[in-house]
């Protein structure tokens, strides 16, 4: 459904491209009569634009004018517009949507091959501009949904607590260090420190606070030491 969108809208953008451009930039084939005929035109705009006219292979003689009509039939030319002489030429005069033109040639017997382009706003480059308009923005659309989300990268872990202590951290729970001070800090010894006299150690002689059980040196059971 998303790229179905990405895909229309470059569909309706490429149209309305083409839609608005091609008619400006292609102008149409045309054959300019001898008088008293005439080819007439009336621009399809929106507005004001330009006619351009370009003819040749026809004699030097040839006289090509661009009149302004009072109606579709061109039965009254209102005012002369522009006009140019030789085998080849342009014109480019000012012309308005809804007005009549007649282009008229003398001098040449045959009708004269020419192309004529009009340049303004007209019905078929607005509608070109809505959808290139509409194509663009649902091309957006499908380009912003269809994009890849990002992953979002797992949390970092703290430093694990289940390795080996490193230095200056606290001893593992149930170890020997532990034992001793817990020992010190629950026993009613402790408060009466001068009343039984210090271990001494026989291992290492480290001198023991009475209530212990291991040396606090050599971690060793005090079940043969000294006194001091």
């Amino acid at each position: 459904m998303r790229r179905g969108l990405l895909i229309v809208g470059i569909v309706l953008l490429l149209l309305g491209v083409i839609a608005a451009a091609v008619p400006m930039a292609l102008p149409a084939s045309t054959s300019i009569p001898p008088s008293p005929s005439a080819l007439i035109e009336s621009p399809n705009l929106l507005g004001s634009g330009t006619l351009n006219l370009h003819w040749s292979g026809a004699s030097d003689q040839t006289n090509v004018t661009v009149y302004e009509c009072d109606s579709s039939a061109c039965a009254n030319l209102v005012s002369r517009l522009g006009g140019a002489t030789g085998s080849s030429g342009s014109i480019s005069v000012p012309v308005s949507g809804g007005t009549w033109y007649a282009i008229t040639e003398t001098g040449s017997s045959t009708p004269v091959s020419a192309t004529l382009g009009i340049v303004g706003l007209t019905t078929l480059v607005v509608i070109g501009v809505i959808l290139a308009v509409l194509g663009a923005v649902l091309a957006l659309v499908g380009m912003r949904t269809t994009a890849k989300p990002r992953v979002a990268e797992p949390p970092r872990s703290g430093p694990s607590t289940t390795g080996s202590p490193s230095m200056g951290s606290a001893p593992a729970a149930g170890s020997a260090s532990d034992s001793h001070i817990m020992e010190a800090a629950a026993s009613p010894a402790a408060l009466t420190a001068g009343s039984r006299p210090t271990l001494i150690c026989a291992h290492c002689g480290a001198a023991n606070e009475p209530w212990l059980t291991n040396c606090r040196k050599c971690q060793r059971t005090l079940t043969s030491t000294g006194t001091g």
